[in-house]
């Protein structure tokens, strides 16, 4: 996600750096050139005058001499120019694969990842600690202002604003985007980690959410009108195949992971439908900001340990 918005950005870059090259060295090749021409040019005439030779016979000796003169110290200077131009735009894919490989093998391109706490069974893992910047808040012209203070204080209260709008803007890598998912837990991602998280705050679909908040929470109508007309029994249970056999319905119920003690334990989706349904409403920053409020505990609000960004960042 995260590396289609570098690659372009690098690419500028060695295109700016090119362009550079490409201008220093013609310009470093004319001025050698024109000088060198020109120091050439004074000595030929120079020649032709002291040597006194006789105008009908030698004009068209000097003119031959002058262009053969001027061509191969024109085409000399050339090559002696281009040499480092050469070599330096030799070096460029290799400069440029070098990026690539460091930004592929950095945190910053991964959303970071959040530990959300399963109903009875085991938390995923945390996320990478938030890269630099990632613990302040969000600036109003992230994404809208989608993680700003001023839009999280009317459903976090203002006392806890500050804190919401850190933990919003490091979950979502800093672009504050509702539609955001990390699902790296699934196999042929960059990297694993314990997630199928979506939306401003992350919320792991492994684990989420809790089946008596879908079942019971005016937050959650929405969420169970889909459900139903979907066919699916939210007074029930995840199916006795799924590794949450036995747990309250709900959208933990689409994935099935690995047995513990696999290292690493991918994920795979079971029921697509359920986890399509789970994911679009996640998506949306209204619906994942009111399962959050629930899930931290607001107004007392405790990030910490439910958001590892909050505890990267210090945040109680």
């Amino acid at each position: 996600a995260a590396a289609g918005s570098v690659v372009p950005i690098i690419g500028n870059i060695v295109g700016a750096i090119v362009g550079v090259i490409a201008g220093l060295g013609l310009s470093v090749l004319w001025g050698k050139t024109k000088k060198e021409v020109q120091e050439n040019i004074q000595a030929l005439f120079a020649m032709a005058i002291n040597n006194g030779a006789s105008f009908g016979s030698q004009a068209a000796g000097f003119a031959s001499g002058l262009f053969s003169a001027v061509t191969s110290l024109a085409l000399a200077s050339i090559a002696a120019a281009l040499v480092p131009v050469f070599f330096i735009i030799l070096a460029i894919p290799f400069v440029l694969a070098l990026f690539l490989f460091i930004i592929n093998n950095s945190a910053y391109i991964v959303p970071p990842g959040i530990m959300l706490t399963n109903n009875g069974g085991v938390p995923p893992g945390p996320g990478p600690v938030p890269g630099p910047g990632s613990c302040s808040v969000a600036p109003s012209s992230c994404g809208g202002g989608t993680c700003a203070p001023e839009t999280l204080a009317p459903i976090f209260g203002a006392a806890n604003a500050n804190n919401a709008s850190i933990v919003c803007y490091a979950e979502t890598a800093r672009t504050c985007y509702p539609g955001i998912v990390n699902d790296y837990c699934l196999q042929g991602k960059p990297r694993y980690t314990r997630d199928y998280s979506v939306g401003l705050f992350q919320i792991n679909l492994l684990s989420h959410p809790n089946s008596g908040w879908l079942r019971n929470s005016p937050d959650a109508a929405t969420l169970r009108t889909q459900l139903v007309a979907a066919g699916y029994n939210i007074n029930g249970s995840c199916p006795a195949t799924d590794d949450n056999a036995g747990l309250g319905f709900s959208c933990y119920c689409g994935i099935r992971e690995l047995p513990v003690g696999s290292n690493p334990r991918y994920c795979t989706v079971t029921d697509s439908t359920l986890i399509s349904i789970c994911r679009n409403w996640f998506q949306n920053a209204a619906n994942n900001l009111a399962y959050t409020k629930a899930l931290s505990g607001c107004p007392t609000c405790d990030w910490s340990p439910t958001w590892s960004a909050a505890t990267n960042c210090g945040i109680p």
